[in-house]
């Protein structure tokens, strides 16, 4: 029987697992900081109103978000062992950084996915408590996450097979002539005459 492809392979559940394990130092970092954040990004929003100047909000998001990158990356550093000797122990590589910006991006998607869900779930609910809200947008955030890295996964499968070159096909003569003899003594079975490099 094969695998479904509707069906996030086991490596898209293990990366979504990765990304809640990378969640949480977020989680940490939202709650020392949020108020801080929003009261922030509120003032800039006046500022700009009053002002009419988008860069110095522009700036302002761009920090935030290169911020919550970084906790991705560092966390991935931390998890699979990938500090480099060049660098100091608090700043990511290269790889950690590109781990983090396409954790950070999945997990934005996920979340906002799975907040959607939710309160579809419980649009029609009278009475339903913030735990039960935070359980059913925790699970369908995973649930999300897995489903994007396996979207990814497969598209990038796809064009890593489009991209490698097929084997150079090659004739054996010396197979070939053992099938010359074979078949002057009425032998059928012939050997594989290919070479592949």
């Amino acid at each position: 029987m094969k695998y479904p492809k509707w069906l996030p392979y086991p490596k898209a559940w293990g990366q979504a697992i990765v990304m809640m394990i990378d969640l949480i130092p977020l989680g940490i970092f939202q709650l020392i900081f949020g108020k801080i954040i929003i009261r922030a990004i509120s003032a800039g929003a006046k500022a700009t109103e009053k002002t009419g100047e988008v860069l110095p909000f522009i700036i302002l998001i761009t920090i935030i978000i290169l911020i919550e990158i970084y906790i991705f990356a560092i966390t991935h550093q931390i998890l699979w062992h990938e500090s480099s000797k060049n660098l100091p122990k608090w700043m990511p590589n290269l790889k950690c950084w590109g781990a983090g910006f396409i954790g950070f991006c999945v997990s934005a998607f996920a979340i906002i996915l799975g907040l959607i869900f939710s309160e579809e779930y419980f649009n029609n609910q009278e009475f339903y408590s913030d735990r039960e809200f935070y359980i059913v947008s925790s699970i369908s955030t995973f649930i999300f996450g897995a489903y994007i890295f396996h979207i990814g996964n497969l598209i990038f499968r796809k064009y890593k097979q489009k991209e490698e070159p097929k084997p150079e096909r090659k004739i054996d003569p010396i197979e070939q002539e053992l099938n010359g003899i074979k078949s002057d003594f009425g032998i059928k079975k012939m050997n594989d005459v290919n070479k592949y490099d």
